[in-house]
């Protein structure tokens, strides 16, 4: 009887848990206006056998005020073609810094994550000075359950200041099975 009920509570506990995991494949960014930003850099590293982690760096050359605009957008590869897929947003940062939930209930679920492992600012406007990400893994508690497994995503986010775009971040992810090990 002790055996069936730690069985079932196994498979209740197991059966709440996200049963996929991301892999982070691969990250650029372009910058777009080098009078403001310089040193930006992107690149994903090995943390250990099950994670990886993005690290970003830039500087920015002024202070940034408050019109500061991101669209945030995602595809699904279907075929050998990326398609236009469930996010398409364009947000006012600084409100967003504000009120995140009420901006973008999705970026909200993971900007805290951001702001955890690097410096990036809390409010408007931001400063000038050297900012970073370091070790940022994607925690898949953010995504519905019921994301397609086995599937390849493209995530590209622009940032505007004043209508300018100043970067554009591409990242290109791979939705995988999750094993028991993981």
């Amino acid at each position: 009887m002790k055996l069936f009920f730690s069985l079932t509570l196994v498979f209740v506990t197991c059966s709440c848990l996200r049963n996929f995991k991301i892999i982070q494949e691969n990250v650029k960014v372009e910058i777009k206006a080098p009078d403001i930003i310089e040193d930006a850099s992107i690149f994903i590293r090995k943390l250990n056998r099950t994670f990886d982690g993005l690290n970003s760096t830039a500087t920015f050359k002024v202070d940034l005020n408050d019109s500061i605009f991101i669209t945030a957008k995602s595809y699904e590869k279907r075929g050998n073609k990326y398609h236009p897929s469930i996010m398409d947003t364009k947000l006012d940062f600084c409100a967003f810094l504000k009120n995140p939930a009420k901006q973008s209930l999705v970026l909200a679920l993971f900007y805290p994550t951001v702001v955890e492992h690097g410096n990036f600012p809390r409010k408007c406007p931001i400063p000038a000075g050297y900012y970073y990400i370091y070790n940022f893994n994607v925690n898949e508690e953010a995504f519905p359950p019921y994301f397609p497994i086995d599937s390849r995503w493209r995530f590209v986010m622009s940032v505007f200041h004043h209508e300018m775009p100043l970067f554009i971040t591409t990242i290109g992810f791979r939705v995988e099975p999750k094993q028991l090990w993981d």
